[in-house]
């Protein structure tokens, strides 16, 4: 799933764009060669920037990414989300 947003403009500025791709999440687009597992992770892009956020189980990562034609080589920063449950 790719979503594209574009940011508030005053007088001339130059436009932002921000471009967020799913790369893991529990459903599946088997048409694009996309396949789900547990968990979650989303590709990023503003500015020629790109920021991988988390990785899902990590099965599906690169075989998503290829298939969205994106390399995740590309990417510097990496932020693992983690969410931790306690229960009393």
């Amino acid at each position: 799933m790719n979503v594209e947003t574009q940011s508030g403009r005053k007088n001339n500025s130059p436009r932002t764009y921000i471009k967020i791709t799913t790369l893991c999440e529990n459903r599946t687009c088997i048409s694009r060669g996309v396949t789900g597992e547990h968990g979650f992770s989303a590709l990023v892009e503003k500015n020629g920037e790109k920021l991988l956020l988390d990785t899902g189980q990590g099965l599906s990562l690169i075989p998503n990414a290829k298939a969205f034609g994106i390399s995740i080589q590309l990417h510097r920063v990496l932020i693992l989300m983690v969410i931790m449950l306690v229960l009393l």
